[in-house]
């Protein structure tokens, strides 16, 4: 785990990178959202960057978030993972933005526990950009009609879509990946007014994502350095 100072000169970097990022963009700093990835990451390093201001922190294990959520009532706890069906009843009142929507059943589950909450959940649709057999996400002809259905679930609000490229050795080899999606984006949100966020880019390629128009990236091992299993909640 990084120490404290170690977080603040890492978050000071990646703000850096961003803004420059943005302003080659023809963007600034601001409109784009740091979501830090929290998994596996000890609550000593989140209240370092919390004290750093950040407020948006994403997780992949609903469970996991959960606690870190009781620890930390005032972070906007984002679910960037995949959604298991017997999972979502956990997430009513703890997560903020559900990142990783890709499956119609799941939809449904959340619509009715948001539902019985009496709130409503703000998700992200979940593209498989690269059309990858063994990765997560709606094929990229898919996303509109998938987008319409789940914005007619009264419970359940469609606020973008979210994307892993394929694994790339270079930052470059993500570009043609994060065009597409910025392209998909402005095709669905012409019909689904709700739509505000594309989230893509992590610490590999932000930057790269940045330029290509993203306003929300991932971002965790550039600020906390390698996580290690195990750690969880401690």
């Amino acid at each position: 785990m990084m120490a404290a100072g170690s977080v603040k000169d890492a978050l000071d970097e990646v703000r850096q990178r961003i803004g420059n990022a943005a302003q080659a963009s023809g963007r600034k700093a601001e409109d784009v959202q740091l979501v830090v990835v929290s998994k596996w990451v000890e609550q000593e390093a989140i209240a370092a960057a919390f004290r750093e201001g950040v407020f948006d922190f994403g997780e992949n294990y609903i469970q996991e978030l959960q606690k870190k959520a009781i620890v930390f009532p005032d972070i906007r706890w984002h679910m960037i993972g995949q959604v298991q069906k017997n999972k979502v009843k956990y997430m009513p009142g703890n997560t903020k933005l559900i990142q990783s929507l890709d499956d119609w059943d799941v939809a449904l589950e959340i619509d009715k526990r948001f539902a019985q909450a009496g709130m409503v959940a703000d998700v992200l649709i979940q593209v498989n950009i690269g059309n990858e057999p063994q990765k997560a996400g709606i094929a990229s002809e898919d996303v509109a009609l998938f987008a319409e259905r789940v914005q007619a679930l009264p419970c359940v609000n469609v606020q973008g879509l979210m994307a892993i490229p394929p694994a790339a050795t270079t930052p470059e080899g993500s570009r043609p990946f994060f065009t597409a999606m910025k392209r998909l984006y402005d095709q669905v949100s012409r019909e689904i007014q709700t739509m505000r966020w594309l989230s893509m880019g992590m610490s590999a390629d932000y930057e790269v994502a940045i330029e290509e128009g993203t306003n929300m990236v991932r971002v965790g091992s550039s600020i906390f350095g390698a996580r290690v299993p195990g750690n969880r909640s401690k």
